[in-house]
């Protein structure tokens, strides 16, 4: 040992070195309880999170029933009017009681849902009821609620038989069912994919039920991957019927095989294209759409921009206002005076100027094949061509 180290020099060193090995434990353990801390804060928030949100959804419909309620003229209608409004009413369009309904939100929505068990209840029968509408708007504005259990009752009306539902939907289901589907959901797109899939279903509900799964897929998601094998499934099956037993799809068949068609092209499933190619040329596939869309819907090198068009084209959207959603129906319009001829060329021309504008922004997707007016139009809207292209 050197002379100049000595013992008292050496304990304290010893001394020294303890301390700061117990200051950096003590500082790993502090170190610790924070991160346990954190953990704990991180589980509470996402604990929280759901209530959080539920409360800033109920602040947000409060604001805008608040909202509502002052910008109505004559006030809020009682809801025994409203009822009776909304059970009654073909033209002109119930304004005053479907704004009047969303302030009466929750004392409406069980009336709706009502009204809704009952048609299945009673579809097919002939009587009185059959001329209530209050299950018609309510669906709108249960929508707009995004009521979560008005999603069963809907799925129990689509599965009814196809002329019943042909009676009871009538242009909805080619309409604004998609965008019904994609509120009431609430992520469930198994049933969704049960109604595309169920042959007994409407063939309209079903394109319906395609077009709302379509909104539902973010790219590159679960969803996506599992809608690109169940539509390649459903080519498959439609090209052999086609090529080995030589029998063709029903009518119904082709329509929903069609929008699953266009869904594979809007949604960018490049690797389908062949499989698309046998089912368009054997006949399995609808030619409403032209070969040529198909292929440049999945064009190798289609921009990222035209792609996230494309998906968006048809896809369903939600219902935020009921109704800013039926205002403007043709079912609601009331027959307008008539005008002048000048009135009339003036109208003709803003109406031609409007229709050269939009096809400017879109080009329809065009075919020589002669359409039937309950046939899905070519656009690939998903409505019957008689109330799209075809009016």
């Amino acid at each position: 040992m050197p002379e100049d180290i000595t013992t008292e020099a050496l304990a304290g060193g010893v001394d020294e070195f303890l301390v700061e090995r117990e200051y950096e434990q003590r500082l790993i353990e502090e170190k610790k309880a924070l991160e346990q801390e954190r953990e704990h804060l991180i589980r509470e928030y996402e604990r929280l999170q759901p209530e959080i949100e539920a409360r800033e959804k109920e602040k947000e419909s409060l604001e805008k029933r608040l909202a509502i309620a002052h910008s109505l003229p004559n006030g809020v209608m009682p809801l025994d009017e409203i009822l009776e409004t909304l059970s009654r009413n073909r033209k002109p369009f119930p304004e005053e009681a479907m704004l009047s309904a969303v302030v009466w939100q929750e004392e409406i929505t069980p009336k709706i849902i009502e009204a809704m068990q009952h048609l299945v209840r009673h579809a097919g029968e002939d009587s009185e009821e059959d001329e209530n509408q209050l299950w018609f708007y309510g669906l709108f504005l249960l929508a707009e609620f995004r009521e979560k259990k008005a999603f069963e009752p809907l799925l129990a009306i689509c599965r009814l038989p196809e002329d019943q539902v042909d009676r009871i939907f009538g242009d909805l289901a080619t309409e604004s069912l998609p965008g019904i589907f994609r509120s009431l959901c609430h992520g469930d797109t198994e049933s969704l994919i049960a109604l595309v899939e169920d042959e007994a279903v409407n063939p309209w509900v079903r394109t319906s039920a395609i077009r709302a799964l379509q909104g539902e897929a973010e790219p590159c998601s679960e969803l996506e991957a599992d809608l690109r094998e169940r539509y390649r499934i459903q080519l498959e099956r439609a090209v052999r019927l086609a090529q080995n037993d030589g029998v063709s799809l029903s009518e119904n068949g082709r329509i929903v095989l069609g929008s699953i068609g266009l869904s594979c092209a809007e949604m960018y499933f490049r690797d389908l294209l062949p499989l698309l190619d046998e089912a368009y040329h054997s006949g399995a596939l609808d030619t409403l759409m032209s070969w040529e869309s198909y292929e440049r819907y999945l064009s190798p090198d289609l921009p990222e921009e035209d792609r996230a068009r494309n998906r968006s084209r048809h896809q369903a959207e939600l219902i935020d206002s009921a109704a800013d959603e039926l205002r403007n129906w043709a079912c609601f319009q009331v027959e307008k005076p008539h005008r002048s001829t000048s009135e009339d060329w003036t109208a003709m021309m803003n109406l031609a100027a409007a229709r050269a504008a939009e096809k400017e922004e879109y080009e329809p997707i065009r075919s020589d094949k002669k359409i039937g007016p309950n046939k899905p139009c070519p656009c690939g809207s998903g409505k019957k061509h008689k109330k799209c292209c075809g009016r």
